[in-house]
């Protein structure tokens, strides 16, 4: 673990530039000067030191790389296995697109010797031998009539590149920054974020945009987990059916997500999972402890694979909400042979140097399988007769199988449960330790390399608990500051419960604690920055990575068909996820255009068969995970009040304890829709609003709300009721409540009239109007093409000017007609503080009942 050097670094380059201090510096005549470079970041140049004056850019300026540099990608000592294929003029060529997509200048990309109006990037030896930069820190410099960023590596110059396009944002015109100059170097060689796309298929735009905004806040690791019980997403023509292909990524589309995060700093890490969680693909190659030792044919459905009591373990012996092909059998040779298999398989469609393989949450029932006992009981391997030796044994069969492919294994801690206290793990000491439950600073992980990200702050479960942006921005758990076995830190998002969500609804709730976390694990040490200021003035200001889309909603509509309908009959589960539980646990609600809901894990609805109505569901709710619905909306539903209590239609996840700005919890506005003893309450950012209305109990009524220009307007069975002037969003979060049972309810992009409610409660709703859950990815980015000739060196006389404590150039373009930047970030960038917190407290509320020793593995 390195320990900054910036500052000191950074205050005799100022002094070796003869540069004046900080004080001196005057404001433009036309304005305030942008603020530092020090207070413009995420993260922040911690080593920063501000000087007089300021540069402004303008079409005149170039991008130069030194000729000899321009397919390198490190300098000796620069070097870091992590770090790819990035050259130097990828990182000039990105450089230039971001900044066009930044501030509208088209500067070109050469090769040669960098001179006034360039921008500079160039890799010194010296600078990297001296430890002044390792493999990723760079130096910048910002003088007026050029800008220099140098650097042991292109990954470095690439930061130095998020550094100057983040600090543009600052200025209202996106063209003039601070000058000054100083060294940035992260304090942890590994920056990761762990994505579940597993239990929810996120569309390769959704994935994009994780990645963009990992690179624009100098993260460098995606731990793409991509297996799980619920299913495994990649889809390859070798085993037909396996994964379908409109909820799963081929190698084409892999490969696509590789190079952007190759041009984004961030090797993208396949998170496979082994012995346990494989419940769909245990299913697909009958490989579960429920299967035999016969070889069979790959596919879904019955085979006879020669099960008996004496070589299989039941459900009985699982989680109680999962079946027996959770885990994999242990005690026939198939299961490793098709773990090899598939990593030789798909391994290849990633470039990374390392490899997730789980490893960890085999169920604690299994043990007292007898058909496992008696084979441990035979096993001539005394690390085999304990169900924590098989897993540690397993890892280490696969870990010498990446080897040969060339590889580093990674696996979560939890392995190591049931090992006896005070007796050394037998997993090879090369393997890296994902740390994220559990004591930390256990002594039996400690010779290991490991990654860390503590479930009580860095996990994100919306509706289970959150992280705890506020804590990860005040201190880094003491992570890195005295272990040199600690690569790094990092959060992780993961879908439990939520099956058919969308992924940009978990993106607009990790864009900020992914922020917070990407700050602490670049600068260990906090500066004088407060959080409060972070979340509410920086983060907005800095914005988004360039190209990052963010949340989309619906297309409006004026057809008066639903974007949304669902139906309460009882349904298997749809397309997209694969059903690895019990009757009574995580049932799918099933709705037309892909937004069906989830229950939670120990929750199952209460079906029932109406004589008016038919086939209805109630007593629960039902996370769906769409981002809420702003602009005009209607919202219908034909349902029962089964008590007089206030009962929640639809809600948000600020309907949860949730965080506020200044790292606060609760108090934050409840989106939501009520319906209780006195009508109709909607909630939301704009305030609490009455729709008042008698609503009977025991009786079916049509209730529709529609929001628009007229307000708020309540119907019942078709005739408007009550009304408010309001302006509120639609929440999507979840759908339902106990105390209520439905029929249908749809969900338009548009207010419908009262002529189309109307006529809607006499004849039924249309079909749907279905359309893509997220907008659709455009055209991938072209790549980055071969520089222009060598440039010679030009001077001022060319036209470039010195941009210094002088007025601004009339040659410096006016604002942009089109709308800010600033006005027109993703709603994720004011929207992120919602995310739902429920603590520990809740997490052990939500198992009572569950014997102790039956741990949930919900939260990896």
């Amino acid at each position: 673990m390195r320990t900054a050097t910036a500052v000191v670094t950074a205050v005799g380059l100022v002094g070796a530039l003869g540069l004046a201090a900080a004080g001196a510096s005057a404001a433009p005549a036309d304005g305030a000067p942008p603020p530092s470079l020090a207070d413009a970041t995420i993260p922040q140049v911690a080593g920063w030191e501000a000087v007089a004056g300021t540069t402004v850019l303008d079409e005149s300026w170039r991008i130069v790389v030194p000729q000899e540099q321009a397919d390198l990608t490190s300098v000796e000592g620069g070097s870091d296995i992590l770090l790819g294929p990035m050259t130097v003029s990828g990182a000039a060529q990105g450089l230039s697109r971001d900044l066009r997509e930044v501030t509208d200048l088209d500067l070109p990309v050469g090769t040669g010797e960098a001179g006034p109006g360039d921008i500079g990037l160039r890799l010194d030896p010296a600078a990297v031998q001296d430890g002044a930069l390792g493999s990723e820190g760079y130096r910048l410099e910002v003088t007026g009539d050029r800008i220099s960023v140098v650097a042991g590596s292109a990954s470095g110059l690439y930061y130095g590149g998020r550094t100057l396009l983040q600090a543009l944002r600052s200025d209202p015109e996106l063209r003039e920054i601070g000058n000054g100059a100083g060294v940035d170097v992260p304090d942890t060689a590994v920056r990761p974020y762990t994505l579940d796309v597993s239990r929810e298929y996120w569309t390769v735009r959704e994935v994009e945009d994780v990645i963009r905004q990992m690179g624009w806040l100098k993260q460098n690791v995606l731990i793409f987990h991509m297996d799980d019980a619920e299913y495994f997403r990649l889809d390859s023509p070798r085993y037909p059916g396996l994964a379908e292909p409109e909820f799963s990524y081929d190698e084409a589309e892999i490969a696509e997500i590789v190079r952007v995060g190759r041009e984004n700093g961030v090797t993208v890490v396949p998170a496979f999972e082994f012995p346990a969680h494989l419940s769909h693909r245990a299913a697909y190659f009958h490989i579960g402890m429920g299967d035999g030792p016969i070889e069979v044919e790959p596919g879904f459905g019955e085979r006879d694979t020669g099960a008996t009591p004496e070589n299989t373990c039941g459900d009985e012996y699982s989680y109680p909400h999962l079946t027996s092909d959770f885990t994999m059998n242990f005690m026939n040779p198939k299961g490793l042979d098709n773990a090899r298999e598939t990593l030789d398989e798909f391994v290849p469609w990633f470039d990374s140097p390392w490899v997730h393989i789980g490893g960890d949450e085999v169920p604690p029932r299994i043990p007292e399988c007898p058909a496992l006992q008696t084979w441990m009981a035979e096993q001539a391997d005394p690390n085999l007769r304990s169900v924590s030796g098989i897993e540690q044994t397993l890892i280490n069969q696969l870990n010498g199988h990446l080897k040969g492919m060339g590889k580093r294994t990674v696996v979560y801690s939890g392995f190591d449960n049931s090992w006896p206290a005070g007796r050394p793990l037998i997993v090879d000491d090369d393997v890296i330790v994902q740390v994220w439950t559990g004591d930390e600073n256990r002594p039996a992980l400690r010779p290991y390399d490991r990654i860390m990200g503590h479930s009580d702050d860095y996990y994100l479960v919306p509706g289970s608990y959150g992280t705890n942006p506020a804590k990860i921005y005040r201190d880094s758990r003491g992570y890195g500051s005295s272990d040199d076995n600690v690569l790094g830190f990092g959060m992780h998002t993961w879908g439990d419960d939520h099956g058919w969500a969308q992924g940009q609804f978990f993106e607009s709730m990790a864009y900020g604690p992914r922020a917070a976390t990407a700050e602490r694990s670049w600068n260990l040490e906090p500066g004088e920055r407060d959080f409060a200021s972070f979340t509410g003035e920086l983060l907005p200001r800095v914005g988004p990575a360039p190209f990052y889309v963010g949340e989309v909603e619906p297309t409006a509509t004026t057809d008066a068909r639903p974007v949304h309908a669902w139906q309460f009959a009882e349904a298997s589960f749809p397309p997209g996820l694969h059903d690895a539980h019990g009757p009574n646990h995580r049932r799918a609600l099933v709705e037309t255009c892909g937004l069906s809901g989830m229950t939670k894990l120990n929750a199952a609805p209460a079906r029932t068969t109406d004589p008016d109505q038919g086939p209805v569901q109630g007593g629960t709710f039902w996370f769906l995970g769409a981002p809420d619905l702003t602009g005009d909306w209607s919202f219908s539903a034909t349902l029962r009040r089964d008590d007089a209590q206030v009962r929640r239609l639809l809600g948000s996840m600020a309907g949860y304890p949730a965080l506020r700005p200044d790292g606060s919890i609760a108090g934050l506005p409840d989106g939501s829709l009520t319906l209780g003893p006195d009508g109709l309450t909607v909630v939301g950012p704009g305030g609490e609003h009455l729709l008042g209305a008698s609503i009977p109990t025991g009786a079916w009524v049509d209730l529709t709300v529609t929001h628009g220009d007229a307000g708020l307007t309540l119907y019942v069975d078709g005739a408007p009721v009550a009304s408010v002037d309001a302006a509120v969003s639609l929440p999507q979060s979840r759908i339902g409540d106990t105390g209520l049972t439905w029929a249908d309810a749809r969900v338009y992009a548009q207010e419908l009239s009262g002529d189309e409610v109307r006529e809607q409660h006499e004849n039924g709703a249309p079909e749907p109007a279905c359309q893509p859950a997220v907008a659709p990815v455009d055209a991938p980015l072209p790549g980055f093409g071969v520089l222009p000739p060598r440039w010679p060196r030009r001077s001022m006389a060319t036209g470039r000017r010195r941009a210094g404590p002088s007025s601004r150039s009339s040659a410096v373009p006016s604002p942009r007609s089109r709308p800010s930047r600033s006005a027109a970030w993703p709603r994720a960038s004011s929207r992120w503080w919602t995310i739902a917190r429920s603590g520990s407290s809740a997490r052990r509320a939500s198992q009572v009942g569950r014997p102790s020793r039956w741990p949930t593995p919900t939260a990896r």
